[in-house]
């Protein structure tokens, strides 16, 4: 398997874990900060591993959501979908 097969297949299910935390904040999961802190770890090591400072920012954008406002949870979320979607094209 090459690097850049990885690549896609970890793309391809990251969208997916992003969107999850927008479901978990509107059904007030308890679990949402464990999810959010175990995803940032993961991606950041792949942003490592993989040499992609996109994924820094999704970590970052995930890491300071403001939790008092619905409004700017799924604005930040559907912000990081976005440049995952744009990571999956770059790997189509």
């Amino acid at each position: 398997m090459t690097l850049e097969s990885v690549k896609k297949k970890y793309f391809d299910r990251l969208y997916g874990r992003v969107i999850k935390i927008l479901y978990m904040y509107e059904e007030e999961a308890e679990t949402l900060d464990s999810y959010i802190e175990s995803l940032s770890r993961e991606m950041v090591g792949s942003a490592l591993y993989f040499k992609d400072e996109e994924l820094i920012r999704i970590v970052g954008v995930i890491n300071g959501l403001d939790k008092t406002s619905h409004h700017k949870v799924r604005k930040d979320i559907l912000d990081s979908c976005k440049i995952v979607e744009e990571l999956q094209r770059r790997y189509e």
